[in-house]
Order: C-alpha cells, then sequence, then structure tokens
C-alpha cells in the first residue's frame, strides 16, 4: 500500500515539476513557485508515509516480503526519474533559471532567490527520502539481497553516494 501511495504522489510531483518549470520559462515566478511548494508538501508526505514503515515487526515484513515476487521501487520508470534529483531535465533547467542573474529588476531577483530555496528544499527532501528508505531497508533486510536483486543496503548506499555528488 505504502509504494502504491507512493508511486500517486510521484507521478503528482513529476508533474508539479513539470508545471514549474512551464510557469518559470514564462517568467510566472510566483506560480513556479507554488508548483515548488506543492511538490515539496507531496514530498513530505511520502516521507512521513514511508516513516510508518519504521514501526512495523521485522517479522512481519517478512511475511508478506515473499508476495512482492521481486518487485522493487527501483523498477519503477516514475522513481527511478524523481531520483535523479538534480539531474532530472525539469529540476536541472530550474536550475539554470534560477542561476540566470542577466536581468530582471530586483522583485523578478528576489523571486528566483524564492525559486531557488524551493529547489534545494526539494533536493534536500528526496536526500531525506532516502536515507529515510536506506535505514527501513537496513531494519528488515541488513546485508541481504533487495527485493529487486540487488546487493541491498550497500546498493542503496551507492546510490545516495552517487546522488549527492555535486555535477
Amino acid at each position: 500500500i505504502i509504494h502504491q501511495v507512493a508511486e500517486l504522489w510521484v507521478s503528482q510531483i513529476l508533474v508539479d515539476l513539470e508545471l514549474a518549470l512551464e510557469s518559470a520559462r514564462l517568467a510566472d515566478f510566483d506560480t513556479a513557485i507554488d508548483f515548488l511548494k506543492r511538490a515539496n508538501a507531496v514530498l513530505e508526505l511520502t516521507l512521513t508515509t514511508q516513516s510508518a514503515l519504521q514501526h512495523l515487526a521485522v517479522d512481519g515484513f517478512h511475511q508478506f516480503r515473499p508476495r512482492l515476487q521481486g518487485v522493487s521501487a527501483a523498477q519503477s520508470p516514475q522513481f527511478k526519474t524523481l531520483l535523479t534529483g538534480g539531474r532530472h531535465a525539469p529540476v536541472a533547467a530550474l536550475l539554470e533559471i534560477v542561476a540566470d542573474r542577466r536581468d530582471g529588476d530586483s522583485s523578478n531577483r528576489r523571486q528566483r532567490l524564492q525559486l531557488g530555496a524551493q529547489l534545494d528544499v526539494f533536493v534536500a527532501g528526496l536526500t531525506r527520502w532516502r536515507l529515510v528508505h536506506l535505514d527501513v531497508v537496513g531494519r528488515f533486510i541488513g546485508n541481504g539481497r533487495g527485493t529487486g536483486g540487488t546487493a541491498g543496503v550497500g546498493y542503496l548506499i551507492d546510490q545516495l553516494d552517487e546522488a549527492c555528488r555535486p555535477s
């Protein structure tokens, strides 16, 4: 249930990122900021929902794990897209717009700074999501194989390390 709900939330986040970019390209920064705020709120919901797994008994997890039949969030195109973080095309384009200091009055520059602040919140939220996921996986499977056949916690640490490196 948590993964299914997260898929729906991730879908909304991806739409909001696209809409934020579209608005920013039109210099409608207030609307872009609103879309990013919603994306951040929805990302926070996924974090809260995921943290509920920390209260599941390890034995309970192992009882239903076989029913997952090897399915993993890593197989979700949406999750893969979202977890590219700053390399996801709309996020990268928004970062470029924020970095553009060539023109605009002080109001325009202030809005770009606010947009940049929301992007910072978003990228930090993705890192927090990865860390919570790492803790949950570490608790349930430790150094065992991941549901999708990965090296489990080691794989997630490698992914987190890669995602946090500056481009």
